[in-house]
């Protein structure tokens, strides 16, 4: 739709969903390192390399898993590997000797789709679909892009529209879908998938009258490294459940980085948007793990989602857990001696423990806590914890 160089994939690698649900002179591909802390790393994105005009790319807002198959790759609901996600690409003037800049978020055949098609997909590297940015101008403080957002046309890669447009979190065309299985950094993958999660590519308006956009450079890949949480459920009591929340992959975050929103009951495990609000008072992992707990008769639905951000929110995951039956598993007795604060407003409680996780780390499974616990709710903690349970679930 731009001339004909469309900037289109000619590699291998690259992916469908629910069921109603970084000068002048660069020209090298972004690269994805493993294990390290890259010059232009920003909060998720495992890069060396930048172009021009770009400061940085992160994972934001968009990012939670869905119950439904991806293109015939088993989807545990305990340990979901389809996955929904928006980019966010940082254009700053600093090293930028163009006016104008133009971007395209491609997705990657067998490994991730803007469009939902949950049994087949676009397998040849040539049939990628992309969805393009307004033109941006630069500025010294930085402009937000966000691909895909609501509202964008999905394209073909000839150029010609789809007749998809992207839609709100929850519905069947809402992000980028893909095949990633969280605390695995980066990028981990499901059914052999281990190309890049995606791919973007980019143009310049230089400055100056009668200037011309130069042609379409890349696209080159993106595997982020995103920021996640766990959480498991058990029962408290007869009217209690207890969800405890920790760090699964940290991506150069600390644990006071991560912030808990809210928790939330639904009957839908493939929108984080739906359903009843349980809990809202907000607490950080940077003493460890955190203890929610929420009233049984709150709220209905199967699942609870649990949301956090990175402070400023320009990082923002929920994740899922299943609700456990009434007869379901109690907690562990180092769970259920704990002393946690009442949050007034929706009858559900919030406590912090320090334990010998520091919260910066991948769990294991199962984690020893040796620290004291300090409550964030209404009521004071005096109990000390001393947990040897394993954790079931890493979501």
């Amino acid at each position: 739709m731009n001339g004909a160089n469309t900037g289109q994939p000619s590699g291998q690698g690259g992916v469908g969903r629910r069921t109603i649900a970084k000068g002048a002179a660069w020209a090298v591909p972004a690269i994805a390192v493993a294990g390290a802390a890259p010059a232009y790393a920003k909060s998720g994105i495992t890069t060396t390399t930048l172009p021009p005009c770009v400061d940085g790319i992160e994972a934001t807002g968009g990012t939670y898993p869905v119950i439904p198959d991806l293109w015939n790759c088993t989807n545990p609901e305990s340990n979901p590997n389809h996955w929904d996600f928006r980019l966010k690409f940082t254009v700053k003037a600093s090293n930028c000797p163009y006016c104008k800049v133009q971007i395209r978020l491609w997705d990657n055949p067998q490994r991730s789709s803007l469009i939902y098609t949950p049994t087949s997909h676009h397998t040849n590297p040539r049939n990628a679909y992309y969805v393009e940015s307004a033109v941006i101008t630069p500025t010294a403080g930085g402009v937000a892009v966000v691909l895909p957002s609501t509202g964008q046309t999905v394209y073909q890669s000839t150029g010609d529209s789809t007749g998809v447009t992207i839609t709100a979190d929850g519905s069947a065309n809402d992000a980028l879908h893909a095949l990633y299985i969280a605390g695995q950094a980066p990028g981990g993958v499901a059914c052999g998938r281990t190309a890049a999660m995606a791919r973007y590519s980019i143009r310049y308006l230089p400055c100056g009258t009668g200037a011309q956009w130069g042609p379409w450079q890349g696209p080159f890949d993106v595997e982020p490294c995103i920021p996640m949480i766990s959480a498991t459920v058990c029962r408290l009591n007869r009217t209690t459940d207890r969800i405890t929340v920790r760090v699964a992959q940290a991506c150069g975050l600390s644990g006071s980085q991560f912030h808990l929103v809210q928790v939330r009951r639904s009957n839908d495990g493939s929108d984080p948007t739906s359903g009843s609000q349980l809990w809202n008072t907000g607490a950080t992992l940077a003493g460890g793990p955190v203890n929610i707990d929420v009233a049984r008769g709150s709220g209905e639905g199967d699942y609870y989602w649990v949301e956090f951000h990175n402070g400023d929110a320009t990082i923002k995951s929920r994740v899922r857990i299943g609700r456990p039956a009434s007869n379901g598993p109690a907690c562990p007795q180092s769970l259920t001696e704990s002393s946690t604060g009442t949050d007034s407003s929706t009858g559900a409680k919030s406590s912090t423990g320090t334990e010998a996780s520091t919260g910066t780390e991948p769990s294991t499974g199962t984690e020893a806590s040796t620290g004291t616990e300090a409550s964030t709710g209404t009521e004071a903690s005096t109990g000390t914890e001393a947990s040897t349970g394993t954790e079931s679930s890493s979501e």
